[in-house]
């Protein structure tokens, strides 16, 4: 199976679990924020993250040990 066949199979599955009841209590309780979507837009808010905190981490020289 191909790497975008196995994102998509995930994201259809993430998608699924999103729409339990139960589970959407638990996020919602714990402050998380339900949003589902596509693979597509998973990236480009990745992306936005990236741009919007790079600087940030730059600036406070921040590393991962």
């Amino acid at each position: 199976m191909a790497p975008a066949d196995v994102v998509r199979r995930l994201n259809q599955a993430v998608n699924a679990a999103l729409q339990e009841p139960a589970l959407r209590a638990m996020i919602e309780g714990s402050g998380g924020e339900i949003v589902g979507g596509t693979p597509e837009a998973c990236g480009q808010f990745l992306a936005q993250e990236r741009a919007r905190w790079a600087p940030v981490i730059r600036n406070a020289s921040i590393t991962l040990d």
